[in-house]
């Protein structure tokens, strides 16, 4: 933090950077420092912190006032008066708002810090944040750059003045008494023959449907060079915009089977065996999967708690691939799960032993101390999801768990997601453990960074 904060007061009166490091690492309390540095030197100071969710912002709020710093939450639904503070925290979607209604900020020398903010890259909150860029900007992210292009740090203006690795700055910030104790298990896991067939007419299809629409795409001008981000809406062809749609659910179907592979639940019901009694958090990216998995732990006898968003979040493409949203009872069954996840989150916040099932809300910025481990069942194949979901588990002194799911084929990319994980946190070699196919297997001998890439 010292070396760090030296740099970012180097950037002179104004500064505006970006410091990337790992969880654990203190971006937090720099934040505070800086804040703190800006509030000293200038009558006038003010900061807007800005955070991806309302979960994040309640913990942020904690934090800071934890430090000395007086401040105020703000959400778009808030009709009280805001009053006079140091700082105020909002979420990317509610900042705009935020500045209309806190007048006290407009003849201030304003400080915005952007947590986690490789958020800052979504459509309508890069609007919001490169609208209002602050007198000086301070961005904190583990993974500042995005797997979509967006450079977030150019558009803010706030290049990288600081890299820590994930695993060499949670060990920074410790003591010889407070080490870092963790094993990082990584699981690989085969498809069913019924689900091989499947999975490979699925590839079969979507790469005939990619040549395709490469054929009609220079027919009719459409760019097929990110096909998959954007859906050409000027192009007004129906035979390519239709065959789009196909590529795109054929793409979706593939992604669901997957993730739902048989063997992962099988595992995942196997570590929650092996692990009973103590405090995880199970990722999944389909809530469909957590409420199987909910299911089977009850026959198990366990009852773990909830914490999704029910079917609000779901894009209207994806209710296509799940034939169980044709059943009214199986939808308010899902929406009344997603109505009391924040009072099962708290929950398991307050328990000594529970299991939290969740899905993607929880990847970034929420702390949980007491954790003992985390299950990634399954994920995104980018970088910036496996770094900060890894990232919730490195918090507090005791032993953890990270238990990783791994698709055992090239072809759907985990693997090389894998090795881009292990490379850029710098996960210790002696601390990982591989497993095929179940638990129990015996510790294998580390792949060199060589045989990695090959």
């Amino acid at each position: 933090q010292s070396v760090a904060f030296s740099k970012w007061i180097g950037l002179g009166k104004n500064p505006r950077g970006t410091l990337k490091a790992g969880t654990g690492a203190g971006k937090t309390r720099f934040s505070v420092m800086a804040i703190m540095n800006w509030l000293h030197e200038r009558e006038d100071g003010s900061a807007v912190f800005v955070v991806p969710s309302r979960t994040l912002g309640t913990q942020t709020k904690n934090a800071l006032r934890a430090l000395g710093l007086s401040c105020a939450r703000y959400w778009s639904d808030f009709k009280e008066k805001m009053p006079n503070k140091d700082v105020y925290i909002t979420t990317y979607t509610s900042l705009p708002s935020m500045l209309n209604a806190v007048p006290y900020l407009k003849n201030r020398d304003v400080l915005l810090v952007l947590d986690e903010c490789h958020k800052a890259g979504g459509k309508q909150a890069l609007k919001n944040v490169t609208s209002y860029k602050g007198d000086a900007c301070l961005m904190l992210s583990a993974t500042p750059h995005r797997s979509d292009g967006i450079d977030v740090p150019s558009l803010m203006e706030a290049p990288i003045f600081f890299d820590l690795p994930l695993i060499e700055g949670i060990k920074q910030s410790r003591t010889d008494d407070d080490a870092l104790d963790y094993t990082f298990h990584v699981v690989f896991v085969d498809m069913t023959n019924d689900e091989q067939i499947q999975y490979e007419e699925y590839c079969e299809s979507i790469t005939k449907m990619w040549f395709m629409l490469q054929k009609q795409g220079k027919e009719c001008g459409a760019n097929t060079s990110n096909l998959f981000h954007r859906m050409n809406e000027g192009i007004q062809a129906q035979p390519f915009k239709k065959n789009l749609r196909i590529w795109k659910n054929l793409l979706l179907k593939r992604k669901r089977l997957i993730n739902e592979m048989e063997i992962r639940y099988s595992i995942a019901q196997q570590i929650m065996e092996l692990e009973y009694g103590n405090k995880y958090a199970l990722f999944n990216q389909s809530i469909f999967a957590i409420e199987r998995l909910n299911g089977m732990m009850k026959d198990m006898g366990i009852h773990p708690r909830i914490y999704h968003s029910g079917l609000q979040s779901i894009p209207n493409n994806v209710f296509e691939m799940y034939p169980e949203l044709h059943n009214e009872g199986f939808i308010r069954r899902f929406n009344e799960a997603g109505s009391k996840s924040d009072a099962e989150l708290k929950r398991w916040i307050r328990s000594a032993s529970d299991i939290l099932l969740t899905c993607k809300s929880l990847q970034e910025g929420f702390d949980c101390p007491s954790m003992d481990g985390l299950i990634m069942m399954n994920g995104t194949n980018t970088l910036t999801s496996r770094i900060q979901t890894i990232g919730r588990v490195f918090r507090g002194t005791k032993h953890k768990d990270i238990w990783m799911l791994v698709h055992n084929d090239d072809s759907s990319g985990e693997n090389k997601a894998l090795y881009e994980l292990l490379h850029a946190t710098k996960i210790e070699n002696d601390k990982i453990r591989y497993h095929f196919n179940g638990i129990n297997t015996s510790h294998i001998t580390v792949p060199t960074d060589t045989e990695m890439i090959n």
